[in-house]
């Protein structure tokens, strides 16, 4: 949640306080952001921002990762899991973590740590997955909103570049 407020904050400050999080409260997962408008026309800024969020973005190294799922694994009960099995297993998680869902460094940290500390077994992919899925929500729509909004300004700038090139054509 920490890393959130700062994400936020930096973004905020990014587009000079040009943005607004519709968000609400659940129960289950805390805040969770339904919208995001963003007022800010400076190309510039919003690149900026754009940068900021996929630095967010950015997952651990497989080596990291191996690293901390294996520590995970050895400190959780013993389950009939044969060596090559749970190396599987291992391999499996960071090419859906690493790959497929692009987890993020912080947030598959977070997960590990507390999966670690309140779970028995080995967790399966869907219990990961359920601890940082949401985490993910707001990077994800903050890049996805900042990616339109500059695609829609560089969209209007060529349209009135295209025109004023036309009405210069015709005097």
């Amino acid at each position: 949640m920490e890393t959130e407020k700062q994400l936020r904050s930096q973004i905020q400050y990014d587009l000079s306080y040009q943005i607004k999080f519709q968000e609400r409260y659940d129960n289950e997962y805390g805040v969770i952001v339904d919208h995001i408008d963003i007022n800010n026309s400076d190309l510039d800024q919003l690149s900026e921002a754009l940068k900021t969020v996929v630095k967010s973005l950015m997952p651990l190294t497989d080596d990291e990762l191996t690293k901390r799922l294996t520590i995970m694994m050895a400190v959780q009960g013993k389950q009939n899991m044969k060596q090559d099995d749970l190396e599987l297993k291992i391999k499996s998680l960071i090419k859906l973590i690493n790959y497929e869902d692009q987890i993020p460094a912080d947030i598959i940290i977070h997960s590990i740590n507390h999966l670690t500390r309140e779970t028995k077994w080995y967790p399966t992919y869907s219990e990961i997955y359920k601890v940082c899925g949401h985490m993910m929500d707001v990077r994800k729509k903050l890049y996805h909103e900042l990616h339109k909004r500059i695609k829609s300004l560089a969209y209007d700038k060529q349209i009135m570049h295209n025109r004023t090139t036309e009405e210069e054509q015709t005097s």
